[in-house]
């Protein structure tokens, strides 16, 4: 399985930089106690020449040093696994993720561009470089690389949900439904519009698709929580607060 970073949904989503819940975590980590060993045990072995450095011990001190919250070490690392291996994809995915969460998005995006490259064109990286894109800045950048995402797996998650909310988000409503309603139901394709348009300070129309929301799944949760923080306690858009 490809690595996915990105995702922006708030309902049934993979990975997470932003707000979005996360469940289709990176497969390629070590737990602590492997990694522990690996490092308290490498320097020993390599000091009698009995091991070799490779790009994998890199990428594997890195995530180590990651998971201890030593980025810098961590980023180290992942640049010497490259050095060694400018393909390795752990490394890249690792290197990437850590670039655009530090908002280093210039080299961030070189580094996804290679990732791409290494994974030939897969839908995962696509989809990385398009989160990666939209969060510097560049909308067209991120548009052109979901849809590639989508060429590449018409039905993968990350690359049509984080372009529908995209399209939401600039007011193509319609079309950005089409692409929400591919991956997700629509009970979650009313959620996520509705906190988009909550965040854009459109109660009225966030209440609407809430209640829509509840209307499909009348246990659904998140979406009763919201209205009752609109000031909808009953699911009724009339008793909205202005």
């Amino acid at each position: 399985m490809r690595n996915t970073l990105v995702l922006a949904a708030l309902i049934a989503c993979p990975l997470t930089l932003s707000t979005a819940v996360g469940c289709n975590q990176n497969k390629d980590g070590f737990g602590n106690n492997t990694l522990r060993q690996q490092e308290l045990t490498a320097d020993d072995d390599f000091s009698r020449g009995k091991i070799t450095i490779t790009a994998d011990t890199h990428a594997a001190a890195g995530q180590f040093a990651e998971m201890q919250g030593r980025t810098s070490e961590a980023l180290s690392s992942y640049r010497k696994a490259l050095n060694l291996n400018p393909n390795h994809e752990r490394a890249l995915y690792h290197l990437g993720v850590l670039l655009t969460r530090s908002g280093n998005y210039d080299e961030a995006r070189h580094v996804w561009n290679r990732y791409v490259s290494a994974t030939n064109g897969s839908a995962a990286a696509y989809a990385n470089l398009g989160y990666c894109l939209e969060l510097s800045g560049d909308r067209l950048g991120a548009e052109t690389a979901y849809a590639k995402g989508i060429d590449a797996d018409a039905y993968h998650q990350a690359s049509r949900v984080n372009y529908g909310l995209l399209l939401v988000r600039t007011g193509r409503v319609g079309e950005g439904t089409i692409h929400l309603s591919k991956v997700l139901p629509a009970h979650a394709v009313l959620y996520n519009i509705g906190a988009i348009y909550e965040r854009q300070g459109k109660f009225r129309e966030a209440a609407d698709c809430y209640t829509e929301a509840l209307d499909l799944k009348p246990d659904f949760v998140e979406a009763q929580t919201r209205l009752s923080a609109l000031g909808v306690a009953d699911v009724s858009t009339d008793e909205l607060t202005e």
